[in-house]
């Protein structure tokens, strides 16, 4: 079984996209979440130590199985009350999903230059109209993007999101190689939050549109109508695109940003048609309906599995127990195992029936009747 395993994990592991599955960071990789692609740096997969081991030679190919089952809901539920505050909570079908699940109830916090005084209140980001903001294919959305990068850069910083790494290098190639574009733009990396040096142009992806401070320290920008963002995707979720708006017109600074998106990827089987001559907005904000439809079934899915997340996290308090006082054989901890990877395709009931018939001792079993 355990060949079984890794001959299925390294066929998995050829299946799996970079920014989408996992993301690198050096010789490190990690797993990405499924919905916010963030980083799990305490998460593996077998496919993932399957492609860590290609990656670095000297890397030692381990796994461990999961042996308990943590539901966040049930976690969240020992709480009588949590209070956070997120800069960006999502679109409605998220906030449904919060509120059925979670209970939660969101309110809007005013930015703070709003609530002052004497103030022209917080700048909100300017989407600039541009023509062409639907490529055909991935070379003339770079090709478009390059272009803008050239335009915007001669009067302002840019700040290009790239859906991939691999998106990312092609756009720093052709930018580089643009005579459009000083050398000096492009020929320095960004270092960081703390960068001190002047960077006309940086590329970057899904990582570097969320949290980062991109500090403008030239007055002069703000009169051209501040840093210029490039976004090249649509994402899953909005309150990515929150965060992707969210790296211009940061403290009292103005700022905008372009759209420039490639039809083979972006359309979610919406006619290409129906959105010749509509304005950069309209066009936005009916890709993220359809991608809020999408959003809402990947949640409708994951409502499906917290019942069982929740029964099995249940019954990994039991199973712990049980281990702790010798009760369990080495093959009733591997069908646990076994339980802890396939109940996501299960019912509740055929769960528990497992756990009785191939967890739980004989001994208990008899004792505790129908229902451990």
């Amino acid at each position: 079984r355990a060949f079984e395993n890794f001959q299925t994990a390294c066929s998995e592991a050829e299946t799996k996209v970079q920014g989408i599955h996992y993301q690198a960071f050096g010789k490190q990789l990690y797993l990405l979440d499924s919905v916010t692609k963030i980083p799990k740096p305490h998460s593996t997969d077998m496919w993932l130590e399957v492609l860590r081991s290609e990656l670095d030679p000297e890397y030692v190919f381990s796994f461990k199985a999961v042996q308990t089952v943590i539901s966040k809901v049930l976690s969240h539920q020992t709480y009588s009350r949590i209070f956070g505050l997120t800069g960006s909570v999502g679109g409605a079908a998220e906030r449904d999903f919060l509120k059925t699940h979670y209970g939660a109830v969101v309110f809007q916090v005013p930015s703070f230059l709003d609530t002052c005084p004497d103030t022209r209140g917080k700048q909100r980001p300017t989407l600039q109209e541009s023509e062409h903001i639907l490529q055909s294919s991935e070379e003339a959305q770079i090709e478009r993007v390059v272009q803008l990068a050239a335009e915007y850069s001669s009067r302002v910083p840019v700040l290009v999101l790239a859906a991939n790494p691999r998106m990312r290098e092609r756009m720093v190639a052709e930018l580089r190689a643009s005579t459009d574009v000083p050398e000096e733009y492009t020929s320095r990396p960004y270092e960081g939050r703390e960068a001190q040096q002047k960077v006309a142009i940086a590329v970057t992806t899904a990582e570097g549109g969320r949290g980062h401070d991109y500090r403008i320290m030239d007055a002069g920008v703000d009169k051209q109508g501040g840093l210029c963002v490039i976004i090249t995707w649509i994402p899953d979720s909005v309150r990515d695109w929150t965060q992707f708006k969210g790296r211009t017109a940061r403290q009292d600074n103005k700022g905008q940003y372009v759209v420039v998106l490639n039809m083979e990827k972006e359309m979610h089987d919406i006619d290409a048609g129906s959105l010749r001559g509509a304005k950069a907005e309209d066009i936005v904000n009916i890709l993220m309906d359809a991608m809020t439809v999408k959003t809402a079934a990947q949640l409708s899915g994951f409502s499906q599995v917290i019942p069982k997340a929740n029964l099995m996290q249940q019954l990994s308090v039991k199973f712990w127990q049980l281990v702790d006082g010798n009760a369990l054989s080495k093959i009733q901890q591997r069908q646990w195992i076994h339980l802890c990877q396939i109940y996501r395709k299960m019912s509740e009931e055929s769960i528990e029936e497992h756990w009785r018939a191939h967890v739980l001792p004989r001994t208990i079993r008899s004792r505790v009747g129908h229902r451990s």
